[in-house]
């Protein structure tokens, strides 16, 4: 069977004044290794920018 574990890096309530960024880090360790990643919001697609962070140690957490 497959399976997603996710470890939040941070507080699970984020509080950001409107028009202000906020990066959201989340570890997660899945099996079978996901093909495709992406965060919707509302609806929205956000930009991908999973290449700007350093991947895991581990294979498994990918």
């Amino acid at each position: 069977k497959g399976f997603i574990n996710i470890f939040p890096m941070m507080n699970t309530t984020v509080f950001v004044n409107d028009g202000e960024n906020v990066d959201l880090v989340v570890e997660y360790e899945a099996y079978p290794k996901p093909v495709h990643r992406q965060w919707i919001y509302m609806n929205r697609t956000s930009t991908d920018k999973w290449d700007d962070y350093p991947k895991s140690e581990n294979e498994s957490n990918i």
